[in-house]
């Protein structure tokens, strides 16, 4: 899936990473902070997509707590502009 496509992302592969809220990117290389042992995060809520894989585990669909916390880094990452 291409980052591009979507508007909001989160994609972590164990060593870089790309957090992207309203079209803006930034880009990161340490875990974000809830997913320390996450070897792959692929969150993309406008296609429904919200998948991790932890350390040794299978890939798996994020509960609800995950979910809000990828939600909280992506607005960390892009604080809110006023004009």
């Amino acid at each position: 899936m291409s980052h591009l496509l979507y508007q909001t992302r989160l994609w972590w592969d164990g060593r870089r990473g790309l957090a992207m809220l309203h079209g803006r990117q930034h880009l990161f290389i340490a875990p974000p902070p809830a997913f320390e042992k996450a070897e792959y995060i692929d969150f993309a809520p406008e296609v429904r997509c919200a998948q991790l894989r932890m350390r040794a585990g299978p890939m798996r669909d994020m509960e609800a707590d995950e979910v809000a916390a990828a939600q909280q880094f992506l607005e960390q990452c892009h604080p809110k502009v006023t004009p």
